[in-house]
């Protein structure tokens, strides 16, 4: 074989081969001849295309108007041209139906028609497959910007470019941690904008280059196969951070697989540029480190030998760093642009800056000066990704010029302070800024002629019910609203920052001390999470870290990225693995609704702290200033040590998580020095006990001419309404203080009556009927004034008895638990000032009544349909001073004890759930120690020599949830037990009925469950709403065959 014939069979192989790879690649010619024959058919992207047939929909709109004359013309495939009047015609028609955002008039910028225009030039185009001359788009874009900039139909204006400083970074993430926000932001979510903050302060990336938009989340996204983490050896500790982050995806980038290049960030020992401690504290809380699960973890490794490249789980590559986060926990989709958006702006108003807000292109322009700066213009067409050199000096100048013209002039070196003020967002910062309108302005928004007339059609819908214009009615209404005090609240913010500034003048620049309620709120939510304050306190400060440090503020940041933000406790009152931790309850705290949780824990807690001292529950007291407890005897001297330091003029309630964190105060009685510390300090755990006091006791005392200084502020009040208004913007009361002024004649008498009742003799008359309610149990959610006293039970039975009901099944032990059961609830809190109607055990003989029991109970109707389930009425006569011996530490504080008082035996009164716990518990005593149902039952309290007296009761309680204790009882037999009619059900003195009995749906629902072989105690929770008397005869109504029970002797045994 010749050269010339090799070649040829080595052609024809290659041309073979060719052709059998281009039938394995499906490849079929004259397939896509058609589509080729189109010019320019994917020069842009998909959504610049769906803007285009937006504004062809304008289009056809506009000529399809006979008013606009050119209904003759129609749009289709091939269509010519339009000429340059029919365009302008269009142009202005656009022009008057739109409205500007940037100016006070309205007009839309020059900028904002000139991209319109070219929309509907490339629109066209795609439509018709025709091209508007070039002449007609030069001249129209020409008109634009002069003609009819002269006209005044547009503005030539641009929005101001600004800097994103390193001062105003600093701002920010120092206030994100030291401030709450208007919406609910997780720890984990916190962390997350944090890390995104510094990733986007180091990079210069546009948004979505890590975060992307709502339609993209399953798609794009910073991916943890994105980024490349290793471990370097430090001379100033084990090992430093340093990391690299590669874009895919980038700006008119259609690859996936595309990346420009990658940067490179090192770590600082600063706490608030340390992004790659931030990385690892995202991580170890992901679980994404091979071979890495705690912090201990990292501080072991050695880099002697040198770098320790860490690497991913396999299972982790292809998840998202920056992850969404509820309140239920971290979510498996990326945290989208619009989130980030929303957080961010709450973020900046929290940190005191109004106006503009910056965005993430502020943060991208500082960068791009910084590095010009100091490297030049080129590696900032790198770092920023443009493609063309004059990119930056184009179009990502500040207003503000960067050159120091004073030093050139002087030839002096450049001073940059002042330029870093004028690019910065400094001059749009003040600390202390309000987030949120005053309750005049409210008012005047309410009173608009189309709110006022939206309202009204509102109320037209409703009567004639008429849903689906009703529902479309009201959430117009609610855009509206919302509409109109973002707008006014802007505008109330710059007006607040001048008259500051201009009151910092007219001081020769001394500032007034400020106290906002965004500074309580995040205090008091320090409180409860430690974490917090430590990393906020890290993040305020100029201090370097150490490394050991460093491993404390990972450690941190993976604390607060994994706490349980679903209910949020109070210090030390956590559940353990999903139960109460008071070791005499453990039950199952997700078989409570999230409102009653944290209460349950924390009237568990205060009986087991009284048990352990062997104290009265009523001794114990919480401070929810510093989340501690004490005792009744140091109480006065405790709340006097707050008051020394208080500076607070925050008196609602505030709720955190279904929790109350921080009670509400009298912004009267807190201010009035002729009170005692403890009356000052009385708090309440509901909004509307709070808000039934002021207007009872204070306001309706208050005459229309007040000059004196009533709340603690300087300023005074000529008439009721701007006092109301001040107690709404100064102390933070609900907006039902000025909106509903006036509180029903029910609840008016209710405050007088306690306030007349408390002011009377222990002689004076009393009504002689009494009155009990149904409540339902308090709930944090619906701020219910709860008892501190008070804890929920969910079982209803003492255990001998409920796991030995055929022992005790005698008529008159049913009796007996029944009236003990119907009053172990919450008991309503009333003033402070009248004596507190509680319920008494049914024990009590009716010898041992007071007269006062008798008392009608004055309370809110409107508030007890929500606020309890069960009612019960305590004799105050019952009341006595406890004997003080012994000396027992509560926190650290020394309290004198009783020496014979037990937890067993502790006297009741003071709280009606407290007062049937004890004497269950006693009753469970003896119970257990008798042989047959024959013998008296008796329920003995210690003490018995000290007779009961009506006097020994009268005290006035400190607070809502502090109760004295009461005296002993005289023992109770089974006789006395079955005169006792229960307290309950009071018939028609309430317009209440007494229940029939469980319906067939809870009988069915008690079979089944008793079928799996559950006692009554863990059947109770699954009927929360039925009255635990019914059921427990339900109960006794089965065959001893249907239920499991347990000998005796093992009960005991346990």
């Amino acid at each position: 074989m010749g050269r010339k014939d090799f070649f040829a069979k080595r052609d024809e192989l290659a041309k073979e081969r060719r052709r059998l790879q281009r039938e394995k690649n499906g490849y079929t010619p004259g397939t896509y001849k058609e589509e080729d024959s189109i010019r320019e058919k994917d020069k842009r992207l998909p959504k610049t295309n769906e803007l285009h047939r937006e504004t062809m929909n304008l289009w056809l709109e506009f000529t399809a108007d006979p008013e606009n004359g050119y209904e003759y013309y129609k749009t289709s495939l091939g269509s010519p041209a339009p000429t340059h009047e029919m365009i302008k015609a269009y142009i202005r028609w656009y022009v008057h139906s739109i409205q500007g955002r940037l100016n006070d008039d309205g007009l839309p910028t020059v900028r904002t028609v000139s991209a319109h225009t070219e929309k509907f030039f490339g629109g066209f185009e795609q439509f018709t497959r025709t091209k508007i001359v070039p002449d007609d788009r030069k001249e129209i874009k020409m008109w634009i910007k002069k003609t009819l900039t002269v006209d005044g139909v547009v503005v030539d204006q641009k929005k101001e470019k600004l800097n994103f400083t390193k001062q105003d970074f600093l701002r920010t993430v120092s206030s994100l941690w030291q401030t709450d926000h208007q919406t609910f932001i997780p720890g984990l979510l916190k962390v997350v904008i944090l890390f995104a903050l510094q990733l986007y302060l180091f990079t210069g990336a546009r948004v979505g280059a890590f975060i992307p938009s709502s339609e993209d989340k399953h798609e794009r996204g910073l991916r943890y196969e994105h980024i490349k983490l290793v471990l370097f050896p430090s001379s100033i500790g084990r090992w430093a951070v340093g990391w690299k982050v590669d874009q895919k995806w980038l700006k008119n980038r259609r690859c996936e697989k595309y990346t420009v290049f990658g940067i490179g960030i090192r770590d600082s020992n600063r706490p608030q540029f340390a992004s790659g401690y931030l990385l690892l504290s995202l991580a170890l809380a992901h679980g994404a480190i091979y071979g890495v699960d705690t912090v201990d973890d990292l501080a072991q490794f050695d880099l002697s030998n040198g770098e320790i490249p860490l690497r991913w789980k396999e299972e982790y590559l292809d998840k998202p760093v920056l992850r969404h986060a509820t309140a239920d926990g971290p979510q498996e989709t990326p945290l989208t642009k619009q989130k980030f958006c929303s957080c961010l702006r709450q973020i900046f108003t929290a940190a005191g800056y109004f106006g503009e807000l910056a965005t993430i292109h502020c943060i991208r322009r500082n960068l791009g000066k910084k590095v010009e700066k100091r490297n030049g213009s080129a590696p900032v067409s790198q770092i920023l990704a443009h493609k063309g050199l004059n990119t930056f000096p184009e179009h990502y100048q500040a207003h503000c010029s960067s050159i120091d013209t004073v030093g050139a002039v002087l030839d002096e070196e450049d001073q940059s302070d002042h330029i870093e003020y004028f690019q910065g967002y400094v001059q749009y910062y003040e600390r202390g800024l309000p987030g949120e309108l005053p309750a005049e302005i409210k008012e005047s928004i309410l009173e608009k002629p189309d709110m006022v007339e939206m309202r009204a059609q509102i109320d037209s819908f409703a009567q004639n019910h008429d849903e689906d214009r009703l529902k479309n009615k009201k959430l117009e209404y609610r855009k509206a609203l919302v509409r109109y005090r973002l707008f006014e609240l802007r505008q109330y913010q710059i007006r607040w920052a001048q008259e500051k500034r201009d009151r910092k003048v007219i001081n020769r620049g001394k500032e007034e001390p400020t106290h906002s309620e965004n500074d309580i709120r995040a205090r008091t939510q320090m409180l409860i999470m430690p974490e917090v304050a430590r990393i906020a306190t890290a993040m305020s400060s100029t201090k370097e870290l150490s490394f050991d440090e460093k491993l404390l503020f990972v450690e941190d940041l993976q604390t607060q990225c994994l706490r349980d933000f679903d209910v949020v406790y109070l210090p030390n009152e956590s559940p353990v693995h999903g139960l109460c931790p008071v070791k005499g309850c453990q039950i199952n705290i997700a078989s409570l609704k999230k409102c009653d949780r944290s209460a349950h824990i924390h009237g568990c807690i205060r009986r087991e702290k009284a048990f352990g001292l062997q104290r009265p529950e009523s001794e114990m007291r919480f401070c929810y200033e510093c989340m501690d407890w004490c005792l009744s005897s140091q109480w006065r001297d405790h709340c006097d040590t707050h008051l020394q330091s208080w500076k607070s003029q925050h008196c609602e309630v505030i709720i955190y998580r279904h929790t109350v964190i921080r009670p509400g105060y009298c912004p009267f009685c807190l201010w009035d020095p002729d009170l005692s510390a403890e009356k000052r300090l009385r708090y309440w755990l509901r909004s509307d006990n709070l808000r039934e006091h002021i207007e009872g006791q204070h306001l309706a005392k208050i005459g229309h001419c007040q000059t004196k200084l009533i709340c603690g502020c300087s300023q005074s009040f000529h008439n009721e309404r701007d006092l109301r208004l001040h107690l709404h913007d100064a102390h933070g009361l609900k907006e039902t203080i000025w909106q509903n002024p006036k509180l029903p004649n029910k609840r008016k008498r209710t405050c007088k009556l306690e306030a007349q009742r408390s002011s009377a003799g222990p002689q004076e008359g009393y009504p002689k009927k009494a009155r009990f309610y149904n409540y339902s149990h308090p709930c944090h959610g619906r701020e219910d004034c709860v008892t501190e006293g008070s804890f929920f039970p969910v079982p209803a039975l003492l255990p001998s008895v409920e796991e030995n009901v055929e022992q005790y099944s005698g008529p008159s032990m049913c009796d007996k638990y029944s009236a003990s059961s119907r009053s172990n609830s919450v008991e309503l809190c009333f003033s402070e000032l009248g004596s507190s109607p509680s319920s008494g055990s049914t024990a009590l003989g009716p010898e041992a009544i007071d007269p006062r029991i008798l008392e009608t109970p004055k309370f809110n109707r409107d508030n007890a349909r929500q606020s309890c389930d069960q009612a019960a009425i305590q004799p105050k006569s019952l009341i006595s001073p406890h004997k003080e011996c012994e000396e027992t530490s509560v926190s650290g504080i020394k309290q004198r004890q009783s020496p014979a008082l037990s937890f067993a035996s502790q006297p009741s009164g003071y709280c009606a759930v407290t007062e049937a716990n004890e004497e269950r518990k006693d009753l469970q005593e003896h119970l257990t120690s008798l042989p047959t149902h024959d013998q008296a039952v008796t329920a003995e309290f210690g003490c018995d020599s000290h007779p009961l007296t009506r006097e020994e009761g009268k005290q006035n309680l400190p607070c809502d949830d502090q109760v004295p204790p009461s005296c002993p009882r005289s023992p109770l037999t089974r006789a006395k037990a079955q005169t006792l009619s229960p307290q309950h059900y009071p018939g028609g003195l309430n317009g209440h009925s007494p229940p029939k009995g469980l319906n067939a749906k809870n009988k069915r629902k008690l079979r089944d469950l008793q079928r799996k072989n559950l006692t009554l105690r863990q059947i109770g929770p699954y009927f929360a709403d039925v009255d635990m008397a019914l059921l427990r005869q339900a109960w006794m109504e089965l065959k001893p065959s249907q239920r499991y029970t347990r000998s005796r002797a093992n009960w005991k045994g346990k």
